[in-house]
């Protein structure tokens, strides 16, 4: 992430294809599993220690009496009803159209006494961003079309090969690496 930030392209995409080729992304159940089972799984590369906070993420996007909910923008971003950032956000009891996000909601029992929440500042989906930005900045077109397939297909629980991105120009591809990042990291 600092290579990407400080625009040294070669070391973003090396750095990230060092931990791509050593990491797995969450597939299916296992990306909400990841927020709401207090179990990091294989996806995760740093996580932070949140026990005993004052303030947790349970409360501040707590599905009774949410702090932050998604803005209408995210939500009109998801267009197929099939990705599985889809099952991180509940709709409303008194609007269908307006929703709450269960990223950070415990599903798991826990003990009161050591309830936390630690949220993820790396994980694998995020190299893979970090490779499709440097490579989109080195004009290496193919390649960030490439790992934004890999995101997307994962999203939408299909092979990178079944992924079309029609228009490879440079403009459309920065616009889809903004949506998905958008969608993967939102909350």
């Amino acid at each position: 992430r600092v290579y990407l930030y400080s625009e040294k392209w070669d070391e973003a995409i090396s750095y990230a294809t060092s931990v791509i080729n050593n990491s797995t992304l969450a597939y299916n159940d296992d990306y909400a599993a990841m927020f709401n089972s207090m179990n990091p799984g294989v996806v995760t590369i740093f996580r932070l220690n949140g026990r005993l906070r004052t303030k947790k993420l349970g409360e501040v996007y707590s599905i009774k009496d949410a702090t932050y909910v998604p803005a209408d923008t995210l939500m009109s971003l998801f267009k197929d009803p099939a990705d599985i950032r889809l099952g991180l956000f509940q709709a409303t009891q008194d609007n269908a159209t307006k929703y709450l996000t269960k990223k950070w909601t415990i599903t798991v029992p826990i003990d009161g006494n050591i309830e936390q929440y630690d949220p993820m500042v790396l994980r694998a989906s995020e190299m893979y961003m970090i490779r499709a930005e440097a490579s989109l900045a080195k004009d290496q077109l193919d390649l960030a079309a490439d790992d934004l397939k890999v995101m997307i297909g994962r999203a939408l629980g299909k092979a990178p090969g079944d992924i079309a991105i029609n228009d490879l120009s440079e403009e459309n591809l920065k616009r889809t690496i903004i949506k998905e990042r958008a969608k993967e990291f939102c909350f």
